[in-house]
Formats: C-alpha cells, sequence, structure tokens
C-alpha cells in the first residue's frame, strides 16, 4: 500500500514557518538570533545510455520535489550558549514516466510504481558551548545536524541534507585550528528520523565514526592540514594537503595544492571475504571485492585566478586498490580533491585522471549575480578493464537576485558522462558499485531556492 504524509503533516512546515514569521516581524527574536526561512523546488532529469549489453550505466531520474525548511539559531546566550533548531517536510510534486530510481525522497520502488513518501523531521537539534581567551576560542557541542570537515561531510547534494548525530570538539588558537567528532547515528538524505546505527555493508554494527585533524596558516600563504577519520573497527582513512597562495599584481594569484590520502582495513568487521557479488544480466557487480583495502592516491593542483575568473588543472593517481568505500554503509563519500566536483570518482585502481576547472563571475558584463563553473574529466587505463576510458563535462550557472527578490536563487547543473570498459575476469571480475562506478548518462538538474532570514 502506497504511504503518503497527511495533510496537516504536509502543512505543519509551512504553518510553524508563518508563525514564526509573524513573531520575528514582531520584534519577539532576541538580540543576535537568527530565523531562516528557506523553500526549495528541485527538478531532475537523469538518463543513462542503454549501450545493448545489459549493463547498468546510471540511474535513470525524473523527480520534480518541493520542500519548506525552518530553522532558528540564538545567539550565543550570556557568550558562551548557543541553541539551533531546524525542521524540513518535504514532498513530490511529480515523478515522471520510465524511472527506475528516486534520490530525493524515500519508500520509491518498482512495486509501488516509484511513488514516493515525503519526508516531515527534525534536520537540526544542537547545542554549542564556547569560551573565548586571548587569541583563542574553544568550542563544544552535541547532537544532530549536517556536519563538514575536510575528511567527512554529511551529503548535501539533495533536497534534504544528510545529517549525523554526535558531538564536536574544536580549538581555534591563532593560525592553528584543531577539531575532534564523535558520531553514533546517521540519517541519510532521504531519512526523516533521528538516525540509524552506523553499520558495515553486510550489516554489522559500528560503534562509533571518529574524525579529527588540524590545520595552519602560515604568513606567507602556506598551509598545511592533516585529517584522519575510522569507523571502529572497520576503516581508516588518512589525508594530507599542503597547498600555496602566491598573490600577484592587480589582485591576480598562482595557486600549488598537494594531497596524499590512504585508506585500509582497520578491524575485524571489514570484509575481507568480498561484499556480495551481484548479477544481473549476465554481468557481475561489488561494493568490494575480496581481499585487505589498503588504496592510496595523491593529487597535484596548479591553479591561476585574476578578477572575474579561475582556472586550475588537476592530476591524480589512485594505487593499491580502489578509492570505492565509504567509511560505511550509510554514509555517503567525501572526497576532498577535484573529483568532488566531478560525477563520478575517478577512483579506480591504476586510474590516472587529468581535469581542468574553471569559473567565471558575469559582473564584468554587467551581471554580477550570475556565475558559471565548469570542469573537464578524463582518464584512460584502471586495473582490470580492457579498452577502459571515461571522460566528462560538468557545469553549474547560478544566478543570486538581489533587490526585493535577495534570497531568490536559481541554478542549473548539466553533466555529460561517458565511460566504456569490459571485464579482463582476471584483474577484476565484478564492476564496482559507486561512488567510482562506471557511468554514462546525461545529467540535467533545476534548483530554485528562496531563503529569508529575519
Amino acid at each position: 500500500m502506497q504511504k503518503h504524509i497527511s495533510a496537516p503533516a504536509v502543512t505543519a512546515v509551512p504553518l510553524l514557518a508563518l508563525f514564526i514569521s509573524a513573531q520575528a516581524g514582531a520584534n519577539v527574536l532576541l538580540e543576535d538570533d537568527q530565523l531562516r526561512l528557506t523553500y526549495k523546488n528541485y527538478y531532475y532529469n537523469e538518463y543513462s545510455k542503454d549501450n545493448g549489453d545489459g549493463r547498468i550505466w546510471g540511474a535513470n531520474r525524473n523527480e520534480w520535489i518541493h520542500a519548506l525548511e525552518a530553522h532558528y539559531q540564538t545567539g550565543f546566550i550570556g557568550d558562551w550558549i548557543q541553541l539551533e533548531y531546524g525542521l524540513l517536510g518535504a514532498n513530490q510534486l511529480r515523478i515522471g514516466d520510465s524511472v527506475d530510481n528516486v534520490t530525493n525522497l524515500p519508500d520509491a520502488n518498482a512495486a509501488n510504481g516509484y511513488s514516493p513518501d515525503g519526508l516531515l523531521g527534525t534536520q537540526t537539534a544542537y547545542i554549542t558551548t564556547r569560551y573565548q581567551g586571548d587569541g583563542f576560542t574553544l568550542s563544544a557541542g552535541g547532537g544532530k545536524k549536517a556536519r563538514e570537515s575536510a575528511i567527512y561531510q554529511d551529503s548535501t547534494t539533495r533536497i534534504q541534507n544528510a545529517t549525523s548525530v554526535g558531538y564536536d570538539l574544536n580549538a581555534n588558537i591563532g593560525k592553528l585550528k584543531l577539531y575532534y567528532t564523535e558520531l553514533h547515528k546517521l540519517s541519510q538524505r532521504d531519512q526523516d528520523d533521528w538516525g540509524d546505527d552506523i553499520v558495515t555493508y553486510s550489516g554489522d554494527k559500528i560503534d562509533a565514526l571518529r574524525y579529527y585533524g588540524g590545520e595552519y596558516a602560515f604568513d606567507l600563504g602556506l598551509k598545511l592540514e592533516l585529517a584522519e577519520a575510522e569507523s571502529e573497527d572497520y576503516i581508516k582513512e588518512r589525508k594530507a594537503r599542503a597547498s600555496y597562495r602566491l598573490p600577484l599584481a592587480n589582485k591576480h594569484a598562482l595557486l600549488f595544492k598537494a594531497t596524499y590520502g590512504t585508506m585500509q582495513d582497520s578491524g575485524s568487521l571489514y570484509e575481507t571475504g568480498g561484499v556480495g557479488i551481484i548479477s544481473l544480466a549476465g554481468n557481475d557487480y561489488a561494493f568490494a571485492e575480496a581481499g585487505s583495502l589498503d588504496a592510496r592516491y595523491y593529487e597535484l593542483s596548479a591553479g591561476y585566478r585574476w578578477p572575474g575568473y579561475s582556472l586550475s588543472l588537476n592530476y591524480s593517481d589512485v594505487s593499491g586498490d580502489d578509492w570505492n568505500h565509504n567509511l560505511a554503509r550509510n554514509e555517503f563519500r567525501l572526497w576532498d580533491t577535484s573529483s568532488r566536483y566531478s560525477w563520478t570518482f575517478y577512483g579506480l585502481e591504476d586510474e590516472q585522471a587529468l581535469s581542468v576547472l574553471g569559473s567565471v563571475d558575469f559582473e564584468q558584463f554587467g551581471l554580477p549575480n550570475l556565475s558559471w563553473n565548469a570542469g573537464v574529466w578524463y582518464s584512460d587505463q584502471a586495473r582490470g578493464y580492457n579498452d577502459f576510458q571515461r571522460y566528462e563535462f560538468t557545469q553549474a550557472l547560478t544566478y543570486r537576485f538581489s533587490g526585493e527578490l535577495k534570497g531568490l536563487s536559481l541554478s542549473y547543473l548539466n553533466s555529460f558522462a561517458r565511460a566504456q570498459g569490459e571485464l579482463d575476469g582476471i584483474n577484476r571480475i565484478a564492476n564496482p558499485i559507486s561512488p567510482a562506478a562506471l557511468e554514462d548518462k546525461n545529467v540535467n538538474r533545476l534548483y530554485l531556492t528562496y531563503t529569508k532570514i529575519f
């Protein structure tokens, strides 16, 4: 039986938002408090290419959804404690024909004609404390929210952000930043609950997921970063980065960056026997191959910025294993390289990828609120594939309104991704499942967002 949010539930968020908005207009908000109301309207149109070989080359999607979110944040009460709460409701406007996946809303499957349920639940419930001294700030917080760091990020690419439940410790001491986070629950981007247990691909419970690290910014444009993340008794990831910005005349600058990372199995929960090979239409797929996990990568980047423009050239190399494993089954991978902007990760073992990223701010052409970001990626080798090649062009055009329509933005995302390769049956016996999977598809997405801050 198909389930949907009831009419009272669908209207709960708008009514709450309007009520709080009225109260805000009546000067009920305390000094430094902030109420943020956001309406989102997204349309996804994505179709994979049918190569006639029975292989899965990506999901087919056609979904039009919208959401309303209310987020309230106090100032620091007594200069030491801050409270946050956010609530989001989302539902479909239309799900198109010929789809095999709905990615923004839950419980859509072939049995119910890919008609999903709506969402209504707490997005943020968080408390922060801080202590400020002479040249340093210490802070601690706990609760549910979308987190982001140099090595871990809750996914923010859908109409509802993924969130996590845990606690965070931070120290800013001059130009040194240190952080530590421990998580015990994860809520995926199509869930409206308070989070599920963190689990392995096989379904075994992971007691905690931790990440920690630090960075130091020197006076001369050099910055060093170190970070580590670990799902207890399962997988450990490490990252080191050095970046340098050389300012030039007339607001021009050169940028250089070198990144090195590792991912290894880290305990008895790791599936050394592999994670379930799935056979569909004569083709085999696997989340992870048998054996230990020992993936490494490095990326070198050089960029140039001048008023209104930026351009960077990037080269990455993966060795030892595929960079394709999440820290947990219900965690969405952050890979802080140029691949974070691409449609798929260029992270198969022995894959060497070149990419060029660029941006244009159209202010110089009389359109100060229009921007364009784009990237081209290419690679032509990976372990276990014959005739391997993949490339893509991904771009995003964004316009942010001003004046009476300040807070309204409209974005168009387009990706043209192509891939090919046949398993050699010796060095690789199954096709990887995302995020480094081979996809052959066209992607078009429209994002309309309106935010009002009180």
